[in-house]
């Protein structure tokens, strides 16, 4: 079985992206998403990236995740479109006990402040922290997720077309 050291470990080790790396839009063309599975010592791992981006808005958004067995354990949300409250609960660390982020403003869920295995169905690593700087461009966010991550690789830059307001 599983433990929270294990994915300490992980997380703690050099990885890089394997496979091709490329978006993929939605039926809909709104979104695009990158999956891509994770490699340790040059094998694949249990970990996988996915990346999701919007297509059409100005300014684009998007999100990164670090998911183990399809689980989530760490992410990032770049300009994300709503605001988010952390939790008051005691197991949130006293500095972010009930933050709340404000739409537009990126914010990390990482492992560390979430540190829970086996991670409940539906559980979405729900405490987030500031970043030390908001990044100036989804792939400038997408590098430091990654360098988080401890994942040695670069992101193809998303497709982007935004729509002209009416």
């Amino acid at each position: 079985m599983t433990t929270a050291e294990d994915i300490d470990a992980l997380l703690a080790a050099p990885k890089t992206l394997a496979g091709g790396l490329t978006w993929r839009a939605n039926d809909a063309g709104t979104v695009a998403t990158l999956k891509a599975p994770v490699a340790r010592d040059g094998l694949l791992s249990s970990l996988q990236l996915e990346a999701t981006v919007t297509l059409r808005t100005d300014p684009q958004t998007g999100r990164v995740v670090l998911l183990f067995e399809r689980r989530p354990i760490q992410r990032l949300s770049i300009w994300p479109t709503h605001p988010h409250p952390n939790p008051m609960a005691a197991t949130v660390p006293m500095t972010l006990r009930g933050l709340r982020f404000d739409a537009g403003l990126s914010r990390a869920h990482l492992w560390r402040d979430n540190r829970r295995w086996p991670r409940p169905v539906g559980d979405n690593v729900n405490v987030a922290s500031p970043l030390a700087m908001e990044p100036q461009s989804l792939g400038e966010g997408f590098t430091l997720f990654l360098a988080l991550c401890g994942i040695d690789a670069d992101l193809p830059q998303p497709p982007w077309t935004p729509r002209l307001p009416l």
